[in-house]
């Protein structure tokens, strides 16, 4: 009985864990000149391949 209980608090903490690191994974960043939308596994400052300019992130 309590080995299942622990298992089940493992699994637990381990899919919150697993679905908190999916969600924040993805960041998404808009051209404000040509419109290109791309998304980086980091928030940062990022240059649009396209123009040169630096791409704002879209929440």
């Amino acid at each position: 009985m309590r080995t299942s209980v622990i298992k089940l608090g493992i699994s637990a903490m381990l899919l919150l864990f697993t679905v908190g690191t999916v969600m924040a994974a993805v960041y998404t960043y808009k051209c404000p000149k040509c419109g290109l939308i791309q998304q980086y596994d980091r928030a940062g400052f990022y240059k649009c391949p396209k123009d040169g300019w630096i791409m704002t992130r879209v929440y």
